[in-house]
């Protein structure tokens, strides 16, 4: 196409092109494309305000969001699908748009494959996840997820797409919030659904790191961390990294650790099966011998240490901080096992038997901010 068969066609594709993209079907269950649009401005804002955007970023944000799909509508998309995105940067351009605008309205297609460029911006990314998290909840929500080899609307590529944004611009953001905003767009939340769209992207996480640490020992410790609450990719993936790392240089340490949390858990879950009312709260007050007393201060120290995580965003510090976490989780292990040498958990004496239960279950849950060992 020549520069002046662009320039006569710019601008009538980007004035009132909200109007044109309300009669471009994106798909016949989930409505046209400037609804899409309208529910991508829902997903976009939520991660803006997450992201602390600048004024002029949400500025440069909310215009390419609004124009990014209008090249959709030219005759050289229509002929060349493959061009979508690029002929919108170039129209964008051509009617004076700033450079970061035109370079989200090209990058929001990225990546295209699971191996393809990442968006190069922030803008693009929020877009770029914005588009593909609205595709695969709408996708879900109306038809289901895709079942076997059949994934007609690719919403596998689409979940690892999302995964590897979040992790290469390190967007700490918890998985249900965004699909909890992503379904109100479409005016359905339902926790059940919402459960099984975040399990569906974590299925993909597992993948993609049992395709990067491709020791089959390895995917138990993978299994272990997916199996807790977490639900923030960037600390799934910083906990498995640590998880390994200290199970390949120190396989043996690991092991014990293994054990002796395994035995701790165990008891516990007995101990709730069989209708004991377990709390975090400990009654120290009965708990007065040298190896209770230093799980309790440990377990105060590591508790300290856990209150500290909310200050803490990227990948590299996530891995610092679980490296960290599991040092202290190591040393805490000669503590538990002289505990269980030198006590009953299960005594008669009830209040007792109580405040150890909860002593144990508190050791539990700090395990758990890293991985649950009974899956291990």
């Amino acid at each position: 196409i020549s520069v002046t068969g662009v320039q006569t066609c710019a601008l009538p594709i980007f004035n009132n092109f909200m109007n044109k993209l309300e009669n471009l079907i994106f798909e016949k269950d989930l409505g046209s494309v400037a609804q899409k649009i309208t529910r991508m401005q829902k997903i976009a804002s939520f991660l803006a305000l997450a992201l602390k955007l600048s004024n002029d970023e949400e500025k440069d944000l909310i215009r390419a969001l609004n124009l990014c799909k209008a090249d959709l509508l030219s005759g050289v998309v229509g002929e060349f699908p493959e061009l979508q995105g690029i002929m919108g940067a170039i129209y964008a351009n051509l009617q004076g748009e700033n450079s970061y605008v035109c370079q989200a309205i090209e990058q929001h297609y990225w990546p295209q494959s699971a191996t393809d460029k990442l968006p190069a911006t922030l803008i693009g990314s929020v877009i770029s996840l914005a588009d593909k998290l609205d595709t695969l909840v709408g996708i879900i929500y109306k038809k289901g997820k895709p079942s076997g080899n059949k994934d007609p609307f690719a919403l596998r590529r689409c979940a690892i797409a999302i995964i590897r944004i979040i992790l290469d611009k390190n967007i700490n953001i918890s998985l249900a919030k965004l699909i909890k905003v992503s379904l109100e767009s479409y005016e359905q939340y339902d926790q059940n659904l919402s459960d099984d769209i975040e399990n569906f992207i974590k299925q993909r996480a597992r993948g993609i790191l049992v395709e990067q640490y491709s020791d089959a020992g390895f995917t138990s410790c993978i299994d272990g961390v997916l199996a807790t609450k977490e639900n923030e990719l960037i600390k799934i993936f910083a906990k498995v990294n640590s998880l390994l790392n200290f199970k390949k240089h120190h396989n043996e340490s690991f092991v014990n650790v293994l054990q002796t949390f395994k035995r701790a858990s165990n008891i516990v879950k007995k101990a709730k099966t069989d209708g004991l009312n377990i709390s975090t709260k400990i009654d120290s007050s009965l708990l007065k011998s040298a190896e209770e007393r230093t799980l309790i201060n440990q377990i105060s120290l590591i508790n300290e240490i856990l209150n500290k995580q909310e200050l803490i965003s990227s990948l590299g510090e996530n891995k610092n901080f679980y490296d960290n976490l599991l040092q202290k989780i190591v040393a805490i292990t000669p503590s538990l096992e002289a505990f269980f040498l030198a006590h009953m958990v299960m005594v008669d004496d009830l209040d007792l038997k109580i405040a150890r239960l909860s002593m144990l279950y508190n050791i539990q849950l700090i395990s758990e901010n890293l991985a649950d060992f009974t899956h291990i």
